[in-house]
């Protein structure tokens, strides 16, 4: 008996693959990176090998993929969902502080799911869900809206829609038509992850649920800062934390760009967050104990 499984290839950041990977490997799905040049000629040439074209928005020129689409390769997101949502993020407020993160998944059959809403701090990448403070009729209006949004740009995969909740209004932001930092507490506090669905979909399989494990998820984005040794801080914050969770990206930096993010779940918000705060500190050196 012959086994198929799908070649999927990935043009992009070393982070969102190395999250890929778990998931790839338990649906058997064969995941490579692309790590040459993006020229067409090379690009092409890696294509042939693959069944679906995965890439992080703004790795590859809009005009680079439709122009390989025009030729049948199969590229998620599609050129045409990168074109929707540049227009729209080239009308939306581009502001820092802190926005409500709602992730949305959509299948090639229009099968969809939306995560809790989460309130993400934009000048930390850090993240709490459900979003503090948003009342549950808010939190299913944002969820529709993302629903809406995915539906009308024809989005296959899984898409973070940033949003400012005011008390009459709502604004939409930046969308980010990928798996993002604004996703990553989904790999321990949801039933279904970010990253396998993002695969489920673009795969055009069943959707996972998205339900939360547990009433809270705490998620925050570490850098090495002057620490060169980002296994030794493990000994003290196992110890101290030990339901903590560490992802680490290992990908090369100057000390300016996350090494990695942590997450803690569970029912108490003010432990959660005392936990994330002191383990990003401890992780870059701001604390030694």
């Amino acid at each position: 008996m012959i086994s198929y499984f799908p070649f999927i290839g990935y043009v992009g950041s070393d982070p969102i693959f190395r999250m890929m990977i778990g998931p790839a490997l338990d649906l058997g799905v064969d995941f490579r990176q692309f790590s040459a040049s993006t020229d067409v000629k090379t690009l092409r040439e890696f294509a042939r090998q693959c069944n679906i074209l995965l890439h992080q928005e703004g790795v590859l020129s809009i005009s680079t993929i439709r122009a390989l689409e025009a030729e049948g390769f199969v590229f998620r997101p599609s050129s045409a969902a990168l074109e929707y949502a540049k227009v729209r993020n080239e009308k939306a407020s581009k502001k820092s502080g802190s926005s409500i993160s709602v992730l949305v998944s959509r299948s090639p059959h229009n099968q969809c799911s939306v995560w809790t809403p989460t309130q993400l701090d934009l000048d930390r990448n850090f993240s709490v869900t459900p979003a503090p403070g948003l009342s549950l009729s808010s939190s299913a209006r944002v969820q529709e809206m993302a629903l809406a949004i995915a539906d009308e740009m024809g989005l296959v995969g899984v898409m973070s829609v940033e949003m400012l909740v005011g008390d009459k209004e709502i604004v939409i932001g930046q969308m980010r038509v990928h798996p993002t930092l604004a996703g990553n507490w989904t790999l321990d506090g949801s039933r279904t992850s970010q990253y396998e669905q993002h695969l489920r979909a673009i795969l055009d399989l069943p959707l996972g649920d998205p339900t939360m494990t547990s009433p809270h998820a705490v998620s925050a984005t570490f850098h090495s800062g002057a620490k060169s040794n980002m296994f030794r801080p493990y000994l003290h914050l196992m110890a101290r934390s030990p339901a903590l969770k560490f992802h680490q990206y290992r990908a090369e930096s100057d000390g300016s760009a996350p090494q990695g993010h942590v997450t803690a779940v569970g029912d108490d918000l003010v432990d959660l967050l005392q936990c994330v705060n002191h383990a990003i500190d401890y992780m870059s050196g701001a604390v030694d104990e």
